[in-house]
């Protein structure tokens, strides 16, 4: 039942929301609800992260800023372990990294969201690398 989203699930996540999150309701209107926890997310971000939406995909434009963050921390984040910083360090790096990410306006990116979204495209491109693709061998 989890997949169609039973009531009670929902409720839980409503429960886990107001309990985490505190909203920001200074907007006279109301129209412009902000979480005022660390995520910074907007209420109709949050609750999709909170609901377990999926987000969309990256565009070319957050790729491109996401590895044009990556690539000069590359050696912090995943170097030898005696150039490597701590684990608080490393979510440091990936909150600025998302911060720059954000800075397109096009979605509002967490550091988990680009990490994941990094270790992904590493992933695939060493696979790719090793011809490890999958369907129908290249003829030589």
């Amino acid at each position: 039942m989890y997949a169609g989203g039973d009531s009670t699930h929902r409720r839980g996540r409503d429960r886990h929301f107001l309990s985490v999150h505190s909203l920001d309701t200074s907007s006279s209107t109301g129209e412009d609800l902000h979480c005022k926890c660390c995520c910074d997310l907007s209420l109709e971000e949050t609750m999709a992260h909170v609901s377990g939406e999926r987000a969309p995909a990256f565009s070319t434009e957050e790729l491109e800023k996401l590895v044009d963050g990556v690539l000069p921390q590359y050696t912090l984040l995943y170097g030898p372990p005696d150039k490597q910083v701590s684990a608080h360090q490393k979510k440091d790096i990936w909150r600025a990294i998302a911060k720059e990410v954000r800075t397109l306006g096009v979605h509002h990116r967490r550091s988990t969201q680009c990490r994941k979204r990094w270790e992904d495209i590493s992933h695939w491109s060493k696979k790719m690398a090793e011809g490890d693709v999958g369907g129908a061998p290249v003829a030589p």
